[in-house]
Order: structure tokens, then C-alpha cells, then sequence
């Protein structure tokens, strides 16, 4: 989860709230001013940043189970308006049938070619 924002502090805990349950994660590898970067098994919840101990944010909804393109990386150097080229996309949330996912770029049809990567 990445929550971007300001005034963050240089050490904030940020809070989820599941089914009821709210949890202070504790895997952030990246805590800072502006941007916080956490690992969560949640896929929704309400998250909340709090500063000093007491300061808190206003409350932000988390939904991962939407489809979400996290990176994008030309992986052929160069890109050609005849095509030929090879994107690689790096999603989440993609559903479990691999098979009905389909991509374009700039409106044409791409060939699209799998690795299944699960995360835990």
C-alpha cells in the first residue's frame, strides 16, 4: 500500500481498520514526510496515519482488489509505431482466470504473455 500525502513526519504509524478489526502495520519499508510504503495482507480496509502518538489523518478507504497497474517497462529499448515491441506490466488484483486479461496500447490489441507471480 502506498499512502501519499504531506506532513507525514519522518516516523509515522499508519493504521487499518478490516471486518472491525484495526491493526498497526508494522511492515512499512518506506516512512517519510510525504509518502509512506507498507506491505499489508488486508485487501480493504480504512487507513489512518497518525503523527506523535496523536495526531491523526483524515481517513483514507484501501481497496486492492481492483485491478491496479504498478509498473509499466519497456522491455525491448526501443518502441516502434509498427509495433513489435515488449511492454512488461506489473499488476494487481488481476483476478484469478489469467486468461481473460487483455491489454491495448493506443487502441490496437496486444499479444499478451504471462509470468504468475504470487505474492504473500
Amino acid at each position: 500500500m502506498i499512502v501519499d500525502g504531506t506532513s507525514f513526519s519522518a516516523h509515522p504509524d499508519v493504521y487499518i481498520e478490516s471486518h472491525g478489526v484495526t491493526t498497526l502495520l508494522d511492515s512499512c519499508p518506506e516512512k517519510g514526510h510525504f509518502e509512506v510504503v507498507c506491505e499489508t495482507t488486508a485487501v480493504t480496509g480504512n487507513v489512518t496515519i497518525v503523527v506523535g502518538g496523536s495526531i491523526r489523518s483524515n481517513t483514507a478507504y484501501y481497496d486492492s482488489s481492483q485491478p491496479l497497474v504498478l509498473q509499466l517497462e519497456l522491455t525491448t529499448g526501443t518502441a516502434r509505431t509498427a509495433g513489435g515491441a515488449s511492454l512488461q506490466i506489473l499488476a494487481q488484483g488481476m483476478g484469478e482466470d489469467v486468461s481473460a486479461v487483455t491489454a491495448t496500447v493506443g487502441g490496437r490489441d496486444c499479444q499478451v504473455l504471462f509470468n504468475l507471480y504470487i505474492l504473500m
